[in-house]
């Protein structure tokens, strides 16, 4: 049989064809107008609000409304968290600091709520700000955007900031894959590498 010569077909041959083109995605249901924008800070806001049960879990009693309080959110984002704080307690004012602008402009903040725009880092626009001024300093994942040593100066930031008898929380996760009954080999050294690199 010479190479030009066509090969003799056998029976378990299986003829190669180009596979038929995937059918078309069905069309995605519209948006519902009563559902707030899909957001995953929004989104995230809310799980984090429902796993506290609230807001914050500092013993800080914000019932007395003829008290005005001062609150600081560090890092905050999206502002949820800031104005979900000014519009439950109307009596206190709410400063969120953030080195990006991510506030929904369509949004309409309350007017208990201000934003300040780190745009030399959120540390360098806490060290503007005077001792003792704030009943209650919060902030959440900033452990993700910084190093730990910038991590530990905003915390002495924040202990400067903080009134005498006021609550400063910081919310982070715990990085460790946990396990029923135990963790397999390759979750131990995922888990390993995170000890190493805290």
């Amino acid at each position: 049989m010479s190479r030009d010569e066509p090969r003799p077909r056998l029976s378990c041959d299986v003829e190669l064809q180009a596979p038929p083109p995937p059918p078309p995605p069905p069309p995605s249901p519209p948006p519902s107008s009563d559902w707030p924008r899909a957001d995953r800070m929004i989104i995230s806001q809310e799980l984090i609000k429902l796993a506290l049960d609230g807001l914050f879990c500092s013993p800080l009693d914000l019932a007395n409304t003829t008290e005005e309080r001062k609150i600081l959110h560090i890092g905050c984002g999206d502002g949820a968290w800031s104005r979900d704080m000014a519009t439950k307690y109307k009596h206190c004012w709410v400063l969120g600091v953030d080195e990006r602008d991510v506030l929904d402009p369509n949004k309409a903040m309350p007017r208990n709520f201000r934003f300040l725009k780190s745009t030399h880092g959120i540390l360098h626009s806490l060290k503007k700000l005077p001792d003792n001024q704030f009943d209650f300093i919060y902030g959440r994942f900033l452990i993700f955007s910084y190093n730990p040593d910038y991590y530990r100066e905003i915390i002495q930031e924040c202990w400067r900031l903080c009134r005498p008898n006021g609550y400063v929380e910081m919310m982070e996760l715990d990085m460790r894959i946990y396990g029923n009954p135990v963790v397999g080999p390759m979750t131990q050294m995922l888990n390993a590498q995170g000890n190493l690199n805290s």
